[in-house]
């Protein structure tokens, strides 16, 4: 199962639909940062998630996730202007980027390589 934390809604439907795999998925409605945070978590204690794809909006250091289920693999979500958050994730324990926009080559790409 793969989870997706995104703001967009175009984005999370077509991860979603092109991983292949169930997928949970956490759109907000407005700032729900805080709530997207305990959606994520409830989701990692309830379910055996492999992959999260999650934007640095809701946050960047995977750490507290990677605590809660530590054979879950995370990948930032990054668009133009996160190139800092981008590193951060990475150095904290992200796996690998996928960069906005994304296509399905590359959504592919990250799922091959992370799964």
């Amino acid at each position: 199962m793969i989870s997706v934390l995104c703001r967009s809604a175009f984005l999370a439907k077509n991860l979603a639909q092109s991983s292949g795999m169930q997928t949970t998925v956490f759109i907000p409605d407005s700032n729900e940062v805080i709530q997207g945070k305990q959606w994520l978590a409830t989701c990692l204690r309830q379910h055996v998630i492999s992959v999260v794809f999650y934007e640095p909006y809701f946050f960047v250091d995977p750490a507290y996730f990677r605590s809660l289920s530590p054979n879950t693999r995370f990948v930032i979500i990054s668009g133009p202007g996160e190139e800092v958050a981008t590193t951060l994730a990475l150095s904290s324990g992200a796996v690998a980027v996928l960069h906005k926009p994304v296509n399905d080559g590359d959504f592919h790409g990250v799922l091959d390589f992370v799964c």
